[in-house]
């Protein structure tokens, strides 16, 4: 049962417009510093489109959105979202 609540808290985040693997490197360490988020795993990254699972302490995806929304250190804009999946490009 513990698993199947683990999984369910986590979010798949396509995000588009990242320049490079610095880029991504930044976003995911600004990523794991939103006190929400227990964990994120990049899963590919190809032609500037980045997929990463971000493992959330609760809330999903509509969650995620307002707080990337609110940082200021990285304008995100959110394109699309649902449960677990969120579509959004870096600024």
């Amino acid at each position: 049962i513990l698993k199947a609540l683990r999984e369910k808290s986590i979010v798949r985040l396509n995000l588009a417009n990242v320049a490079s693997m610095n880029d991504l490197s930044d976003f995911t360490k600004l990523l794991r510093n939103i006190p929400a988020v227990r964990a994120s795993w990049v899963r590919g990254y190809s032609g500037g489109v980045a997929v990463i699972d971000v493992g959330m302490h609760k809330g999903g995806a509509a969650d995620l959105s307002q707080l990337l929304m609110k940082n200021s250190k990285r304008l995100v804009k959110i394109n699309r979202t649902s449960s677990y999946d969120l579509d959004a490009e870096l600024q």
